[in-house]
């Protein structure tokens, strides 16, 4: 009888247990050379991604090349192909500059654009992209992200700032709707 118990109790709770789609699990494998990534591992290659983005939007700054030139001296250079996100991501931010320009510079208190960081621009950048225009990535995470990546490559206070400020979009984005 004890035998019997344990086949016929469930393997998981009805919480832990998700259907994923045949389309998700085949475009997972494609996407990650026929081997399934683990949440842990997603969110790290999100992360470099979104790090691969910030150097090729900060590198752009600086460069009246087109973007195509930037990411090609970028392979070159780093002998690294831009990952999928990243490649949305740059140009996303490149489609809609203006904008995303504007919705940072309407919510900073006593700074001009201009004066910003390179490294924070760049970063808030990326997450007011990924709050207006990618629905799949949490407001919070795309914040946490930007902060994160300006502590790391700028100075710390730059990362309190950007936090400021991101706060305030997403405040004023989640009013639009």
């Amino acid at each position: 009888m004890k035998n019997r118990e344990k086949i016929t109790k469930p393997i998981c709770t009805k919480a832990e247990f998700v259907i994923t789609p045949l389309s998700t699990l085949h475009s997972q494998l494609l996407k990650n050379g026929g081997m399934f990534m683990d949440r842990e591992t997603n969110i790290q290659k999100r992360r470099e991604d979104r790090q691969q983005a910030l150097q090729l939007v900060y590198e752009r700054m600086f460069r009246d090349d087109t973007l195509e030139d930037v990411r090609a001296d970028a392979l070159d250079a780093r002998d690294e192909e831009v990952s999928d996100y990243a490649k949305q991501l740059i140009e996303g931010i490149e489609a809609h500059k203006d904008e995303i320009d504007e919705l940072i510079e309407k919510n900073l208190k006593g700074w001009k654009i201009n004066r910003i960081s390179k490294i924070a621009l760049a970063a808030m950048r990326i997450s007011v992209y990924e709050m207006k225009y990618i629905k799949s990535v949490p407001v919070s995470v795309s914040i946490n992200e930007a902060v994160s990546m300006t502590k790391k490559f700028a100075a710390d206070k730059d990362g309190s700032f950007v936090n400021g400020v991101l706060g305030a979009v997403a405040k004023n984005l989640s009013g639009e709707k």
